[in-house]
C-alpha cells in the first residue's frame, strides 16, 4: 500500500525506462520528481504557446526545393507577434538539403517570446525547483509579495533604463511611455512594492 499522499499508477515497462532516462539526465533520483517535472513544463508551454484565435492571421504555404525537385508544400498559421499559432514545441527551419529541421522550444525561448510571464500564471506542481529552473536558464526571477515575475535578461536590461528615466506618477504618461510588456512589469514591481517614486530626485527607483 502506498503511504499517506501517494498513489499507484501502472506504466508501460518503456516508458518507464524513459522515465529513468531523464531522471538520469536531469539528476533526479525518484520517478515522482520526473513526472512533476515534465507537468511543470507542460504548464509552462501551455500558458506561453496558447494564443487567442483573433489573432491568427491567414495561413501561409511554404515550398522547398532540393535536387531541383519541388517538396510538398508546408502550410502554417502565424499570429499578429509573429509566432507560429498554437501549442507548437518547436520552431521549423529548412537546412541547406532543403529538408525540415526542428529545434525544442528551451524555458528561456519562450520567455523571450513573452518577456514577462506570471507564476500565478502557469501553476506549476513544484514552484521552488521551478524557479530554481529558471535561474538557471539565466531568467530574471523577481519575486514580490504577491506574485513571481519571470523576464526576459535583454528585456529587462533595457527595462531599468527605461525606468531610470521615468520622471513622472502620471499613470496615463507612463502608459504611453512604456510599451505594454514594459507596463506590465512596471505595475508588478509597483504593486509588489519593489520601486518607488524618489520625488527628491524626481525618478523611479528599485528598493
Amino acid at each position: 500500500m502506498p503511504p499517506k499522499g501517494f498513489k499507484t499508477i501502472t506504466i508501460r515497462e518503456e516508458l518507464k525506462e524513459r522515465l529513468e532516462e531523464i531522471a538520469r539526465a536531469k539528476g533526479f533520483t525518484n520517478l515522482n520528481d520526473v513526472v512533476a517535472h515534465i507537468l511543470d513544463v507542460y504548464s509552462l508551454v501551455n500558458s506561453l504557446f496558447t494564443v487567442a484565435p483573433s489573432k491568427i492571421l491567414p495561413s501561409s504555404t511554404v515550398n522547398t526545393v532540393t535536387d531541383g525537385k519541388i517538396l510538398p508544400s508546408t502550410t502554417v498559421n502565424t499570429v499578429s507577434d509573429g509566432s507560429i499559432y498554437g501549442k507548437r514545441l518547436q520552431s521549423v527551419t529548412v537546412n541547406e538539403r532543403g529538408k525540415l529541421s526542428r529545434k525544442k522550444a528551451t524555458m528561456l525561448d519562450v520567455i523571450k517570446e513573452r518577456k514577462v510571464q506570471f507564476l500565478s500564471e502557469i501553476k506549476p506542481r513544484n514552484p521552488d525547483r521551478f524557479l530554481a529552473r529558471a535561474r538557471d536558464y539565466g531568467i530574471e526571477v523577481i519575486e514580490g509579495s504577491k506574485d513571481v515575475a519571470l523576464v526576459d535578461p535583454g528585456f529587462y536590461k533595457g527595462f531599468l533604463e527605461k525606468l531610470h528615466v521615468l520622471d513622472t506618477v502620471n499613470e496615463e504618461r507612463i502608459r504611453k511611455i512604456l510599451n505594454p510588456e514594459a507596463y506590465k512589469l512596471f505595475r508588478f514591481l509597483v504593486e509588489n512594492g519593489l520601486i518607488y517614486y524618489d520625488r527628491i530626485e524626481g525618478r523611479w527607483r528599485l528598493v
